[in-house]
This record gives structure tokens, sequence and C-alpha cells, in this order.
């Protein structure tokens, strides 16, 4: 007892502590010493410390920690106001600020989520505001995807996706585009040169760190048949290729990615890869095998602007139109022609030849 009551004066001394370290965090804040301002602001921010002012130490905090451009600190702190601190006046203030770390982290989708959370009638203008800053710096493909399939109704989501589209569209991109303009009424006149533009050429690009392909092979996992397995001995051994180019480019220096998806023996199964949104993603694309899928990712590989490599075939239809596909083996009517060039070199031109052949395709093509 007499121990509780010798502290009883310490308890006013320590809150008052405790605001002076409060006033001189702000203090700080607004002088710009951000560094400073996180170290006088976090301890008052623990729930175990009893602050009357703790989420707002924690605000500040986190106020600092953006300016500092120190995202995952700020975050931990916004997470921890919110969850300690439900009842705090200032929370819509949390989730805008929130909304702007996960923005600047790539977290578009909690950014988007968060700043859902705050009353439309006062923070309208200023959520969208900050949703259209971010959103226009937006260039990954697939995230756009994404977020247009979440928020398939949000205008200003079609807006900016619309534009992202209209920089450089594929055959693709032009449909899409179009139904963007036609759902959200946007103005047709702004995208008329994208709408009516070609697909374009591959141009260069800038030298990644790392790159995904994406192998399309029938691996036919689902058949744990020998028979299968046998028959399916090639696209194994051809696999086995791959992984060896890939360690090969690995010492060399040069970080490649292999994503191996089984398209089996049929299209079917090949459309259903072909609908990942994670394909869209891909460097380079190589397969498929049989025929009746060439096509098939033929025409994915020139909507997607990805260079694709058959890695049999020797249809020279496949790549008749098509910047971004081709093939690994000469086309028949390539090597019909090397080898009339070689017949013509070493027989010479003045004998008449015979050119005996099947009604297939590929000997067509050849002859």
């Amino acid at each position: 007892l007499l121990a509780l009551l010798a502290l009883l004066p310490a308890l006013p001394a320590a809150a008052q502590g405790q605001l002076t370290r409060y006033q001189t965090g702000r203090a700080q804040l607004d002088q710009g010493h951000y560094a400073v301002a996180m170290q006088e602001l976090e301890p008052l921010a623990q729930p175990v410390n009893h602050f009357a002012q703790a989420p707002a130490a924690g605000y500040l905090y986190a106020v600092a920690a953006t300016r500092a451009g120190r995202w995952p600190e700020a975050e931990q702190m916004l997470n921890l106001v919110r969850n300690q601190y439900p009842t705090y006046p200032g929370l819509n203030e949390v989730l805008y600020l929130q909304g702007q770390v996960s923005f600047e982290q790539g977290d578009y989708d909690t950014a988007l989520r968060t700043l859902g959370q705050l009353p439309a009638a006062q923070y309208a203008p200023l959520r969208e505001a900050m949703q259209a800053s971010y959103l226009a710096r937006l260039q990954d493909r697939t995230t756009w995807q994404r977020l247009q399939k979440r928020y398939p109704q949000s205008k200003l989501i079609g807006r900016l996706y619309a534009d992202f589209l209209a920089k450089s569209p594929t055959e693709a991109d032009r449909r899409q585009l179009d139904a963007l303009v036609t759902q959200f009424g946007l103005d047709r006149t702004r995208y008329a040169a994208a709408l009516a533009a070609p697909a374009a050429a591959p141009r260069a690009v800038a030298r990644k760190a790392s790159y995904n392909v994406g192998v399309l092979l029938p691996f036919e996992l689902q058949d744990p048949s020998w028979q299968t397995r046998r028959a399916n001995q090639f696209v194994t051994d051809l696999y086995a290729g791959l992984r060896l180019a890939q360690d090969s480019l690995q010492r060399a220096g040069y970080a490649v990615q292999l994503f191996a998806y089984d398209t089996g023996a049929d299209t079917l199964a090949l459309k259903g890869v072909l609908a990942l949104p994670e394909l869209a993603g891909m460097d380079l694309l190589v397969g498929p095998v049989y025929k009746s899928g060439a096509r098939l990712l033929a025409r994915y590989a020139r909507e997607h602007q990805i260079v694709c490599v058959n890695p049999l075939s020797q249809d020279g239809d496949l790549v008749a139109d098509n910047l971004y596909h081709y093939l690994y083996a000469p086309s028949a009517a390539t090597q019909g022609r090397a080898a009339a060039e070689f017949a013509a070199t070493a027989f010479g031109t003045g004998r008449p030849a015979v050119l005996l052949h099947e009604g297939d395709k590929d000997d067509t093509d050849f002859a």
C-alpha cells in the first residue's frame, strides 16, 4: 500500500513527460526532422504506454514516415492505429493516408479497398484525385486487367484503363478500348487514333534483370499410364533441354525463369491456359507442339505482343503475317528453296529434274 501511495505523485509527472515528448515530436515533424519526430512519437503510440493521445501520436508518426519515404514503417503504424484504436476520431485521416501508403508500395488492390471505406460525402473529391494520380502511373497490364475485373463499374478506372490501352494498342486492346468507351460514355474522338491504328510492330525494350518464359507443352500429367508417358517422352526431353538452356544462361549471367503449363492433347486445355491472367505477363512463350493449337497461340502472341517460338512446326503460314511468332525449325518452303539452291549449285540448271512428294501441306510447300 505504501508503495502504491508513493507512485501516485509520479503519475501526473509521467503524463506530463509524455505530453512534452508528443509536442516535441510534432515540432520536429513541422520542422522537417522526420527521423527525430518518428523516434519521439513511436513509443507514445504503443498501447502499453497508456498515452491519452496515442492514436494521434501514431498518425503523426506515420505522416513523418511517409515524408521520409519509409513506407513499410508508415503502413505498420497505420495498421496499429486502426486495430488498437478503432474509435479514434481521426480514423478517416488514417484511412486516407494508408491509401497513399499502399499506392506508393504498388499495392493497388489494398489502396482502392482502403479508400473505399472513406465516407463519400466528405472524401469523394480527395479520394478520386489520389486514385487518378497514382493509377495514371500504372504501366503493368496484368494489374490493370485485375483492377478492371474487380471494379467493372468504376468510371475512373475504366477511363484510366482506356488511356493505358490507347498508348500502344494491340487488336485485343482496341476491342477492349472500344467496349470501355461505349460502357462509360467516354469521348470517342479522344481515342479515335488508337481505335483505328494497326497493331504496333515489335519494338526494342529495355533490358530486364530477369525474363519469364512460359512453356506450353502437352505434358498430360493427368494421365500417368505408361503408354502416355512413352508417347510423350519427346515432350519431357524437350522440356529437359529447356532446363539445360536455362542453367547455361543463368551461369552466363542471364536470369531466366521457366513456367511450365500443361496444354494437354486438345485445344480445350490450351484455351484454358491462354485464359490465365499471368500468361499475358510473360516475356517469351514456347510451344505448342500440335498443329491444332499452333494457330491459337500464334493469334494470342500477336494480340498480346509477346514473342512466341514454336519448337517443332514447319508451317510458314503461322509466321507469314505475324511479327510476334517464330519457328525454331525452318519452314518447309524455306527448306525447299535451300534444297533447290543447293541442287542448282551442285548439279547445274541445265539438267531436267523430277520431284516426287506426297499431297500433304508440308510436302507441297517444300515443292
